[in-house]
């Protein structure tokens, strides 16, 4: 195997310092023009998320612009299916008003089926977003998609109105699909959504948190990866840091250095540059679908000594004709010739994060931010912003990591780090008093082998 850099198609590719339009697959739905927002949480992406799931397009969604288009003719079709006394027609239809639009006229979600129907965000920054995590979180998923295409309900009423709302498929071409970096992650997301769906009340309660929560770590954990170069594993979280909203924070918490937020924002700016020095890495040949190669998976690539000295030869020669074409003032490194692959990868890095528009980098970086909103980042006054656990997510991931059988307090705390979740001490003794007064702890001792957490669900 000649492995080697497709230098042809990274002239005709980068003739400009702008961001390319590259063959290579996505890995995010981001843009440097505006900034995602999710300041509300993820409900308002949920219904076009759904959507993108089962691969359907809702005609009456699509009406909802002016939702009395859309919910007079429900009303009206569903009425014309029941036996009723005329007399009673306008309780009936306002009960079936309220029971289906509630008071702030938007659909309310009393089955998963529903979810098809919200309405879509009218920005396509976030259209795309739900894309996106679709993509790489449920993955074609047919057991997920089941969740949402399925009509089968508990009583006739609901049966009745599920019957009346029709979706029509949508077939998506899987160019411009996003592609997948941490299937690991993606498995236990699905894992933890498929039990949930066990308990409908909760599921419909939390969904959307959850997968808020998935698709924000995604994010996170591929940043910290992306910086690791060649050592990161992608087999596995990197545990962050999170502090508990009710707790008192102070100086040298973990939750305020390290692996906290602050790691993560200083290096916000680096995620543009990553994605495109990556890019340009997976150019190898002329075929019209190219995946996205990370710095780990090259390096796997080229075991061989003589494959891999192909590689960096052709890495150097892009790397000068980069520096020809966006020369740098006072650069000393702009034509130095590397030997090793990890280092030429650093090389291109350091290329590609001089040569690209500074406020461009940092507004892409600012998506992550953004996308975590106020549910996931707090500022904590002059600790300044962490990584925030409230109390309704922190039992959300107890409830969905111990499942039906009582599990060892430590191997909880085990599989949070699985999910990319770790606390430090003091927050692990809050959270064990928290358990303890919900009655949620089978306390034997105070060794934490010999304390069990009882199923919530």
């Amino acid at each position: 195997m000649n492995l080697a850099l497709n230098l042809d198609q990274l002239k005709i590719t980068y003739k400009s310092i702008h961001p390319p339009s590259s063959p290579v697959n996505p890995v995010l739905p981001f843009v440097t023009k505006t900034v995602v927002e999710l300041k509300g949480g993820f409900d308002e992406l949920v219904g076009e998320y759904v959507r993108q799931i089962c691969g359907n397009t809702t005609q009456a969604q699509q009406k909802q612009k002016d939702e009395l288009e859309f919910e007079d003719p429900l009303i009206l079709q569903l009425t014309s299916q029941i036996e009723f006394n005329t007399e009673v027609q306008e309780d009936l239809e306002r009960f079936l008003r309220h029971f289906l639009f509630g008071t702030n006229r938007s659909m309310n979600v009393f089955h998963p089926y529903i979810y098809n129907y919200l309405p879509a965000p009218e920005k396509d920054s976030l259209r795309k977003c739900a894309a996106f995590i679709s993509d790489v979180l449920v993955e074609g998923d047919q057991a997920v998609a089941e969740i949402f295409r399925d009509k089968q309900a508990d009583d006739l009423l609901t049966e009745l109105i599920l019957e009346n709302l029709k979706v029509v498929s949508a077939s998506r071409k899987d160019k411009g699909k996003h592609q997948g970096l941490l299937p690991f992650l993606s498995s236990l997301y699905r894992e933890d959504l498929l039990y949930m769906n066990k308990h409908r009340d909760y599921f419909l309660s939390h969904f959307s948190l959850l997968t808020h929560f998935y698709a924000f770590n995604y994010i996170c954990q591929l940043l910290f990866k992306f910086e690791r170069f060649i050592e990161a594993d992608y087999s596995q979280a990197t545990p962050l840091y999170f502090a508990l909203e009710w707790e008192t924070l102070s100086k040298r918490r973990k939750a305020t250095e390290g692996l906290g937020y602050r790691a993560i924002k200083e290096k916000l700016p680096h995620l543009f540059v990553h994605v495109h020095t990556m890019t340009q890495l997976s150019m190898l040949s002329d075929t019209e679908d190219q995946p996205f190669i990370t710095y780990v998976e090259l390096d796997k690539r080229l075991e061989l000594d003589q494959d891999r000295a192909n590689f960096v030869d052709s890495l150097n020669q892009w790397i000068l004709e980069y520096a020809k074409k966006f020369p740098l003032n006072g650069e000393d490194e702009s034509f130095r010739t590397y030997n090793e692959l990890g280092e030429a990868m650093e090389g291109l890095f350091k290329r590609v994060q001089k040569g690209v528009n500074q406020e461009a980098a940092v507004k892409y970086g600012r998506n992550l931010s953004g996308f975590g909103g106020k549910t996931f980042i707090k500022s904590r006054s002059s600790l300044g912003q962490v990584f925030n656990m409230t109390q309704e997510m922190l039992l959300l991931l107890t409830a969905v990591c111990v499942k039906d059988t009582r599990m060892p307090l430590n191997k909880l705390f085990v599989e949070f780090a699985k999910r990319g979740v770790d606390f430090d001490r003091l927050s692990k003794k809050a959270i064990i008093e928290l358990f303890d007064a919900l009655n949620i702890l089978d306390k034997k001792s105070d060794s934490g082998d010999a304390q069990y957490v009882k199923p919530i669900l």
